[in-house]
């Protein structure tokens, strides 16, 4: 069984990320949509929509350990055409990131699966809250010493 402290030397490189949450239900606001409940956002896919990748950041071996023992402390902010709409942290994943990729590597590891090298893993939502963008928008979430993601919506 893998802990936080058993797998935190694994980790290679972290790579900052914005989920993209769509639905196949048409939703008059927020609201209505965070009461679809839990059966119907299944058979939805977890309104998994894209995800966007920043750049990669690349643990150095002898300080990973520290790097990826403080995501908890790491904060974001995202905004939507120039006006912070979010805030975040790592404590918000869990706890903290790690406790979310221990979770899967367990839960796939009763299956008899593994995770490889160079697969992505997206840990979980740091963000206090769901945005709401549109076509025409521009997103830019700061993930501090990780980097930046910026991209427009287009379609």
């Amino acid at each position: 069984i893998y802990t936080a402290e058993t797998i935190k030397h694994l980790i290679g490189s972290i790579i900052p990320s914005v989920e993209i949450a769509t639905s196949a239900f048409i939703m008059p606001d927020l609201d209505a949509f965070k009461k679809l409940g839990a059966p119907s956002l299944i058979a939805d896919n977890a309104c998994h929509g894209a995800l966007i990748l920043g750049d990669e950041y690349h643990c150095d071996p002898s300080d990973s350990v520290r790097v990826v023992g403080s995501l908890d402390e790491l904060t974001c902010s995202l905004q939507l055409n120039g006006n912070t709409v979010a805030n975040g942290s790592g404590k918000q994943v869990l706890g903290h990131p790690v406790n979310a990729l221990c979770w899967l590597v367990n839960a796939l590891g009763t299956r008899g699966e593994i995770l490889s090298k160079g697969d992505i893993i997206s840990t979980g939502v740091c963000v206090d809250q769901l945005v709401l963008a549109k076509r025409g928008d521009s997103v830019t979430v700061d993930y501090g010493m990780l980097g930046i993601v910026t991209f427009d919506l287009v379609e």
